[in-house]
């Protein structure tokens, strides 16, 4: 594996004591078993205030985390200067939004008021990667933050009760979606995913150039703990 395709210092400790003063950056939080990526965040740090925002069936907007096994990569796209409106950002979506968990992501956003939007209406169903997205596309305003498509129901082992549990719930908040449409948008970005789309500069992200670096940041991540 040729681990010069990314740059391991980026990822640091969300512990570390040298951080600079004010960033937004990708989270993911390691099992301490595996060593494996398996929750995501966005964390961000403004002077004195440091964040972790995310999602794990309920939604957290707490101080983040002294915790050994949570790393981060900054989000370069988001500049200095806007940091104070993203925090805000996230504090609206925390007050206004009622997220329940899925795996379904339909290329939807949470906009400045903190209101869900999607193709469909009342499919508020996300991953913890989902809220990122979210989050994140509706604050840079870009109709293309990742190509959601690339990732279809049959990437990243979703289990069949995993998949049930989501038509359900969302035919119960919608009942004119056919178990058809539902799927259409069910998939899974795998939080290590999330965290590689961040060494990408162009978008929309990509799956297969997603797939190009995500050994090596496996690797790294295993390399830091």
């Amino acid at each position: 594996m040729n681990l010069m395709l990314i740059d391991e210092s980026e990822i640091v400790p969300i512990n570390s004591t040298t951080l600079p003063s004010k960033f937004v950056a990708a989270a993911v939080e390691l099992d301490p078993n595996t060593r494996k990526a398996k929750h995501s965040g966005i964390v961000m740090k403004h002077d004195s205030t440091y964040k972790l925002f995310h999602f794990d069936g309920r939604l957290w907007f707490d101080d983040a985390p002294v915790n050994n096994w949570y790393f981060h990569k900054r989000l370069d796209f988001i500049k200095e200067e806007e940091i104070e409106n993203f925090i805000a950002h996230c504090e609206i979506i925390k007050k206004e939004s009622n997220p329940r968990y899925g795996f379904y992501y339909p290329g939807s956003h949470y906009d400045s008021t903190g209101q869900y939007f999607s193709k469909i209406p009342n499919t508020e169903f996300m991953t913890c990667v989902g809220l990122c997205l979210n989050t994140i596309k509706g604050f840079i305003e870009d109709d293309e933050y990742f190509r959601y498509t690339d990732w279809t129901i049959a990437d990243n082992h979703m289990t069949m009760s995993f998949i049930t549990d989501t038509i359900i719930g969302i035919r119960a908040a919608n009942p004119t979606l056919s178990n058809v449409q539902i799927m259409e948008d069910i998939r899974r970005i795998l939080p290590d995913e999330y965290f590689a789309s961040t060494y990408l500069k162009t978008m929309p992200i990509r799956k297969h150039e997603i797939d190009v670096i995500i050994d090596a940041v496996r690797i790294a991540l295993i390399n830091k703990t």
